[in-house]
């Protein structure tokens, strides 16, 4: 069985989407964004190597 789901119009633009937010939205999203992308970076360096002894 398909299920076709109605959707009323194509997905907006990401130029069109971003134009929509407020200066304050606009900056809360690129502070959570910068945040997200410093976690995952973080993640990526291996640990310092400890001395052998």
């Amino acid at each position: 069985m398909q299920l076709n789901l109605p959707f009323p119009q194509t997905p907006r633009p990401h130029e069109e989407v971003w134009e929509q937010l407020s200066d304050t939205q606009q900056d809360t999203l690129i502070a959570t964004l910068a945040q997200l992308i410093a976690k995952a970076s973080a993640g990526d360096t291996p640990p310092p190597e400890t001395p052998h002894e």
